[in-house]
């Protein structure tokens, strides 16, 4: 692909900038649209269960159409429209708010319209990256990029609450629309010359072509299969892990703050680290190391370790370092061997098994925490890690030494 305006290096930094700035934007929003509705329309749990489904329902629903026209548009033009899209509806969601007129419904709709903008920047920054850097350097552009989220969701809610203890949730929302504005206009200067595929199959028929190639592909199956235990397992875990630091580990609230906050920690270090990482070690030993250190990350957590306050900090930190590293070998996989006329919708297809996973996970943690108590959930989860493990332990992926080899399967 060539690029006749702007060198790769030069077009990949305002992608990686916007990025920063929508990740931030959407880290700010998803703290100020529950405190909305809680602090200007007396939300109770089950309203606040109802906004969170509907902030997770665009990743189920949209995700497969969103990879059609990532696969069909202009990727930088489409990440410009969908926060464009995100600016105009947070600050018709302030006006609202301000004038009084806001309901549940209306926020529902508003949280749902944000998470579909996200959907869309997502997707579409991933696809994006291969067109801007040279493939020796798609890795460390990745670890840039899974920097930029790490950052966000790390400092996010952090800096989401000091302004909305400084402001209120409307201001919140016009801090966060502005945000989504300079990234809808930095994205815009990402854009490059992109070949045309020719002839495009009608959507559903692609999907299927896509789905057949990630189904049929012995690096991409594996890794989707690991995906959607990883998913499950994690959402298991997330869904008591409060509860079981705080009743069964006996972790004061300080505890529990710096266990979650090590998390965070470990996903910056992670993405840091990557690039050096990832560059020193056999791209399958590479994308291996996220599921393994997952693993030792949740059997620390668990009352075997004797469950103190470090242990826990200690499984978090190692829970946010492996997945960054997995998410980081995984993408430039992907990128590596998917013919770039539909690495959109194998994109999309891999952020629905996530989603969708996650979805389930949550659903079965809290079946599992109220039948038969949170450290039988916490087990669960730990053997949900140890199947991803071996899942992708039992593939061909731990044997490619650099992500070109996958290119013949």
């Amino acid at each position: 692909m060539s690029d006749t305006t702007l060198s790769p290096t030069t077009a990949f930094t305002p992608l990686w900038t916007s990025a920063a700035l929508a990740h931030g934007a959407d880290q700010i929003a998803f703290a100020a649209i529950p405190l909305a509705a809680v602090l200007l329309l007396g939300a109770d749990a089950a309203d606040m269960g109802g906004l969170n489904m509907l902030q997770t329902l665009p990743w189920l629903l949209l995700a497969l159409p969103v990879g059609v026209l990532v696969d069909r548009l202009d990727r930088a033009r489409l990440m410009a429209a969908s926060e464009a899209t995100r600016a105009v509806l947070l600050m018709i969601g302030a006006g609202l708010a301000w004038a009084g007129a806001l309901s549940l419904p209306l926020l529902g709709t508003l949280g749902f319209a944000l998470a579909a903008t996200t959907c869309v920047f997502s997707v579409a920054a991933q696809a994006h990256v291969p067109s801007l850097v040279p493939r020796e350097a798609m890795a460390s552009a990745n670890a840039r990029m899974e920097l930029a989220r790490a950052g966000a969701t790390a400092a996010g809610p952090a800096l989401a609450g000091v302004l909305l203890s400084l402001v209120t949730p409307v201001a919140a929302l016009l801090i966060s629309g502005a945000l989504s504005a300079l990234a809808a206009t930095l994205v815009n200067r990402a854009r490059v010359a992109v070949a045309s595929t020719g002839k495009r199959l009608p959507g559903c028929r692609e999907l299927g072509t896509c789905l057949k190639y990630v189904i049929q592909h012995p690096h991409l199956r594996p890794i989707a299969l690991t995906a959607m235990g990883w998913a499950m397992s994690w959402s298991i875990l997330v869904t008591v892990l409060v509860l079981y630091a705080s009743r069964s580990l006996g972790l004061s609230a300080a505890a529990i703050g710096i266990m979650l906050a090590a998390n965070g920690a470990g996903m910056i270090v992670a993405a840091l680290t990557a690039g050096a990482v990832g560059r020193r070690m056999p791209a399958g030993l590479f994308i291996v190391s996220g599921p393994a250190i997952s693993v030792l990350g949740v059997l620390i957590v668990t009352p075997l370790f004797g469950g103190g306050a470090a242990q826990a900090a200690i499984a978090m930190f190692l829970l946010g370092l492996g997945p960054m590293y997995w998410t980081v070998g995984q993408t430039t996989l992907r990128q590596t061997v998917t013919p770039p006329a539909m690495l959109g919708q194998v994109i999309a297809i891999q952020f629905l098994i996530q989603y969708g996973s996650r979805f389930f996970g949550a659903l079965l943690g809290g079946v599992i925490g109220e039948a038969w108590g949170v450290e039988a959930a916490i087990w669960t989860a730990t053997i949900g890690f140890g199947a991803q493990l071996l899942t992708i332990l039992w593939s061909a992926v731990p044997g490619l030494r650099a992500y070109e080899d996958a290119r013949q399967g």
